[in-house]
């Protein structure tokens, strides 16, 4: 299988014995609402701010699709290990710190390396990864994606 992204001249592919891919492409200036908004890059390749928010940042709030396509495929392992290492960052409390109301405070949104880069602190969707704790199991997400079956 060969994916193609529009932004890569080479063709992306996952890495050995893995069906899905990581895709991590900096998203362009061009791509966020101009003239200015929170993360935008200067460089017209966004690689200036690769990691920072949108562009790349981490957040819990988008997880939960990922998570149940590397489930779906049978990628448990790779799941499970970011599954439980999101958990323990939850339960440390890293992925809120309250209401803020000031770019790069909030860690809605955090860099790879821990610092915020969001501007709300809370976000009510970070708390969707909890969903996964149960959706890994087959029968769960059999119950809720059995409306997307064709019997």
């Amino acid at each position: 299988m060969q994916f193609q992204s529009p932004r890569i001249s080479a063709p992306c592919r996952p890495a050995k014995g893995r069906l899905l891919q990581d895709p991590l492409v900096p998203v362009l200036r061009s791509d966020y609402l101009l003239p200015d908004a929170i993360g935008i890059p200067a460089r017209e390749d966004g690689t200036d701010t690769v990691g920072h928010y949108m562009n790349g940042g981490i957040t819990a709030g988008h997880v939960l699709h990922f998570l149940m396509a590397h489930y779906v495929l049978g990628e448990n392992e790779r799941a499970d290990r970011v599954l439980r290492a999101m958990l323990k960052r939850q339960h440390r409390g890293e992925f809120q710190n309250g209401v803020r109301d000031a770019t790069g405070e909030g860690i809605d949104w955090t860099t790879w390396d821990g610092k915020p880069s969001g501007c709300e602190g809370y976000l009510a969707d970070s708390f969707r990864l909890l969903q996964a704790v149960l959706l890994r199991e087959e029968s769960f997400r059999a119950k809720l994606y059995h409306p997307l079956q064709s019997d």
